[in-house]
């Protein structure tokens, strides 16, 4: 039997971030292969919030036929604040999980041997969002403001270790911009294309300082699968993956049916702010491949860019591991870390080394 191991911490955010330890696996470890059916392999992905414009790609797989011409019943699970992904994934619920490159790594440190095949986002969509009037052009410059964001959170932590936050007043992040609309002296976090979108719709004057910027940049929107199901079925992987690959190529040059499928299915997002989203989805994918977008209604990608989609690299990897070392959000470890042992490309572009033990 494999149980989650539960760790003290000083800063309490690895419990609040990866909510995980409280969990005793009773059936080991990893995720079952899918049941074997005269039918296709049944398949489920579990996002980790509502649906909204970083799940695009995987909606447009399933309306387009995607998963169905790789032979998969895929269903995609919609999450949410409580979406537990990593434990759903881990505990066999799940054959497939959202979430980012901190997170898999500090549920690695609990006992989820959980691998990251794919990352759909080259670049992290976090950002803090103040007023244009508050003068605030960057980070480092953040002062005289009410902060909202999770403090449990990699990221939240590495903005207090990194800024001085001279007369910044930090408090919860509400999960809205309620706060922000009526404030100026009000801050918060947020995704590039999301909540500064929206507020820009509503007649807003959001200024985005991106997170990423000062060095702190996981990859995000990551597809994950439990180790057992990469041994015992790789096959299923690679259709997995290949499909979701066509199904976001596919929403970034033409989004209109996923969109409308998302704001079917979360009213609240509507087709304006979807669409909005677009080129800043589009920068993210593509942060370190070469493609062009020539505007926001017309995007081409050459060769390199389409068959490298989702790569990662080690040195990413690797510069997180420290990063989360040094916020103690990880525990320091005698042996060296084997980024391999994390991710692999070899489901996203061929060939390429096998996923290390």
């Amino acid at each position: 039997m494999c149980q989650w191991k539960t760790n003290g911490n000083r800063q309490g955010a690895r419990r609040r971030t990866v909510a995980i330890g409280l969990f005793v696996l009773l059936t080991g470890c990893q995720a079952p292969a899918p049941e074997t059916t005269d039918g296709p392999p049944k398949i489920r992905l579990q996002l980790n919030w509502l649906p909204d414009a970083q799940f695009a790609g995987y909606y447009e797989a399933l309306l387009s036929g995607e998963y169905e011409q790789a032979g998969l019943d895929v269903e995609i699970k919609i999450g949410g604040p409580d979406a537990a992904v990593l434990p759903k994934l881990a505990m066999g619920r799940v054959e497939f999980g959202l979430g980012n490159a901190d997170q898999l790594l500090l549920a690695r440190q609990e006992g989820a041997d959980v691998v990251a095949v794919l990352a759909v986002m080259q670049d992290n969509p976090r950002c803090i969002m103040v007023h244009e009037s508050s003068g605030i052009q960057s980070l480092e410059e953040l002062q005289g403001v009410t902060l909202a964001m999770g403090e449990g959170n990699a990221f939240a932590q590495f903005l207090k270790l990194k800024l001085p936050l001279d007369d910044v007043r930090i408090v919860s992040y509400a999960g809205n911009i309620a706060k922000f609309m009526v404030d100026d002296s009000f801050a918060q976090q947020g995704y590039v294309f999301s909540e500064p979108v929206v507020a820009r719709q509503r007649g807003s004057d959001p200024q985005v300082l991106m997170v990423s910027e000062l060095g702190f940049n996981p990859y995000a929107g990551i597809v994950m699968t439990g180790r057992k199901l990469i041994e015992d079925r790789p096959e299923v992987v690679r259709r997995f993956v290949q499909a979701t690959k066509a199904g976001w190529l596919n929403y970034l040059s033409d989004p209109s049916r996923a969109n409308a499928e998302i704001h079917r299915l979360n009213p609240e997002i509507d087709l304006a702010s979807l669409e909005s989203a677009i080129p800043g989805l589009r920068q993210l994918c593509f942060a370190s491949l070469a493609s062009s977008a020539t505007s926001a209604d017309s995007f081409t990608m050459d060769e390199h860019a389409r068959t490298r989609f989702g790569n990662m690299t080690a040195e990413r990897w690797h510069t997180l591991n420290g990063q989360l070392t040094e916020l103690q959000l990880l525990k320091p470890s005698d042996k060296p870390f084997v980024p391999s042992s994390v991710f692999t490309n070899q489901f996203s572009d061929t060939p390429a080394a096998p996923v290390t033990p």
